[in-house]
């Protein structure tokens, strides 16, 4: 993806792409309880944080699904991806796997 020559426009509001009731605490980073309704192709905003939940990278996803592996996010070419100082627009289409379990994403 290459790099835009905009700045990040700042957003005020930072946090999980699930509402906050339906987030596990932060060393899972797993949602429990019931799934929101989600359809796939439903917007999901995707939000990262750096320790001590610093400002980190925000992108614009879909949602794909869920199965054994865990959820699948999609971001489609030509939407944002930004973080303080830089700010991208996707090349080409990639999705996201948020596992079931562990403390890491794989993206593809």
């Amino acid at each position: 993806m290459p790099p835009t020559d905009s700045a990040a426009t700042p957003r005020p509001d930072h946090g999980h792409a699930l509402p906050s009731d339906q987030v596990a605490p932060a060393e899972t980073g797993r949602p429990t309880g019931t799934r929101p309704s989600l359809a796939p192709g439903d917007a999901v905003p995707v939000r990262w944080t750096k320790w001590p939940g610093t400002e980190h990278w925000e992108h614009e996803c879909v949602w794909l699904g869920s199965d054994e592996h865990g959820d699948w996010l999609g971001q489609r070419a030509g939407t944002r991806s930004w973080r303080p100082g830089r700010d991208v627009v996707a090349g080409t289409a990639n999705v996201v796997l948020v596992p079931v379990e562990g403390d890491w994403v794989a993206t593809f």
